[in-house]
């Protein structure tokens, strides 16, 4: 359906961003800007999240200057990073284009698998084929397999969609889902029901490092070597400094699990982006879960690289200067 067809389906009503009000019918259908707008490269907006939400409690959309994918499910803004993990922005974050629905659903639809995307979009198609108006649809199930896109954050002068999506990143996802994940409060002072009981690792780094926005844990084994034998692990070549000036070692085996030994464990990484953990593996930090766990890859490789190099006689680090060339 292209958008003039979308359009004449409805009874718009056009508003200016200072004419928007809370107030709105039911089975209201909210969308800032238009398709053709961003396809033209028009990709900052000035609707808030807040407003958004205001509008809608299921939708799709977009960030401005492009800044990851919009998902709006249950009330609540989702943002799809480039590397397909989630994040919550922002209210006052603005959108170029969205799309939002009060959703008020009709009876529910119980589909089996398994069958792939063509299937599943005919199926739909025929319980829907029958509505003078477009339809909001919301599917909860089990995926064996989930193929997300999304597109670098953007820069003026901005090109055309087009081109932006050329560069658009997939990641295929698998075995995905939404009763499986348990979200832990930050604030959390007990562990909700099913959560591992070494959650308190990663909820005592974040409240340490504000600054983490995710956490990796591994058992590399050349993370146990290194830990047993020295007390900081030195940065000895240029992608190992990524890591820091040097990583901490942890010195204790026993495992993080209560917050007490947890809070211990995330006070020796004050700064920094790893920790090695005394018979206990690591942990890594990152902006994204993606950079945490290359960082993680990199702590390992630093780890062969100071084993391989210590019985060949003294370990020479790399200096202030060049880390930070």
């Amino acid at each position: 359906m292209s958008e003039l067809e979308f359009l004449g389906a409805l009874h718009v009503e056009l508003l200016r961003h200072r004419e928007l009000r809370p107030e709105h019918p039911d089975h209201e259908l909210f969308q800032t800007s238009t398709v053709e707008a961003l396809l033209a490269g028009a990709f900052e907006g000035d609707v808030t999240l807040r407003d958004l939400l205001e509008h809608g409690d299921l939708g799709l959309g977009t960030l401005n200057r492009i800044d990851g994918e919009l998902i709006v499910l249950d009330g609540r803004a989702w943002k799809a990073e480039l590397d397909g993990t989630l994040s919550t922005p922002e209210l006052s974050t603005k959108t170029p284009y969205a799309v939002v629905v009060r959703f008020s659903p009709g009876p529910r639809v119980h589909l089996r698998g398994p069958f792939g995307e063509a299937e599943l979009e005919r199926r739909l198609r025929e319980r829907v084929a029958a509505a003078p108006r477009p339809t909001a649809i919301r599917i909860d199930g089990r995926f064996g397999a989930v193929r997300v896109r999304s597109v670098p954050k953007q820069s003026p002068p901005y090109p055309p969609l087009a081109e932006v999506i050329a560069h658009q990143q997939i990641t295929d996802l698998a075995g995905v889902t939404g009763p499986g994940v348990i979200e832990v409060p930050l604030a959390a002072t007990a562990l909700p029901a099913g959560a591992p009981a070494e959650a308190w690792a990663h909820l005592a780094l974040y409240q340490a490092r504000r600054d983490a926005g995710a956490i990796a844990r591994a058992q590399p084994p050349s993370a146990f070597a290194a830990a047993a034998v020295t007390t900081a692990l030195p940065a000895l070549h240029g992608q190992g400094a990524w890591l820091g000036a040097s990583v901490p070692v942890h010195d204790s085996a026993l495992p993080l699990r209560s917050a007490e030994l947890a809070a211990l464990a995330a006070r020796s990484l004050p700064e920094g982006e790893a920790l090695l953990l005394r018979g206990n593996g690591a942990l890594t930090l990152g902006a994204t879960p993606g950079i945490a766990v290359t960082r993680m890859w990199l702590l390992s490789v630093a780890c062969d690289a100071f084993l391989a190099a210590r019985p060949a006689g003294p370990v020479q680090p790399l200096s202030a200067a060049e880390i930070t060339s």
